[in-house]
Formats: structure tokens, C-alpha cells, sequence
């Protein structure tokens, strides 16, 4: 799992990064042209080295339009679903539940 993130960042953010810990599971429903999509996210620890700069990687997803720098406390509403609050409460639990997309 460590290597294919690794990847997914490098192809969608243009980052190297160092894997760290699991913080949260959440399921998550997404409405899509074809119906609701059922995924499971997971968030997961990552440094990314000191010069890195926030762009677009080679192979980003079909809908990504941005790479940014996003604090879960000045930028809340750009976390989509909305783990921003989750990410602030260290005594959030593993599995967050249920989002809407």
C-alpha cells in the first residue's frame, strides 16, 4: 500500500513523498452520471520534501483541475468530503463513518 501511494502521489501532485500513518477511514457516497459511487478513503500521514512546490503531477485524475496548499482551518470548505474537522481532533476515531461526496 506505502508503494502505490507513493506513486499516486508522484503521478498526481508531482511529489515524492514519505508514506507515514494511517489517520482515518471513512466511506464515502459520490453521485456520478451512471448513479451513486460507494468508495472507501483513507487518510494517511505524508511528508513531501522541504522545497516541494504545490503542482499538478504528470498523470493527475481525469477530474483534478489543482494542486494546492489547503490548512484544515483557514481552508475547511476546500476539504472535500469535509475531514477537515476530523483532521484537527486528535481524538478523532480510525473510522470517521459516512460522507456525502
Amino acid at each position: 500500500m506505502q508503494t502505490g501511494l507513493a506513486r499516486e502521489c508522484q503521478e498526481e501532485i508531482g511529489a515524492d513523498v514519505t508514506v507515514g500513518r494511517r489517520l482515518h477511514v471513512a466511506e464515502v457516497f459520490k453521485p456520478k452520471a451512471s448513479g451513486m459511487r460507494h468508495q472507501i478513503e483513507m487518510l494517511i500521514a505524508c511528508d513531501v520534501p522541504r522545497d516541494y512546490v504545490a503542482r499538478m503531477g504528470h498523470d493527475p485524475d481525469p477530474s483534478q483541475i489543482d494542486t494546492v496548499w489547503a490548512s484544515p482551518i483557514d481552508d475547511a470548505a476546500l476539504f472535500r468530503p469535509a475531514f477537515a474537522a476530523c483532521l484537527l481532533n486528535a481524538a478523532a476515531p480510525l473510522y470517521l463513518g459516512v460522507f456525502d461526496g
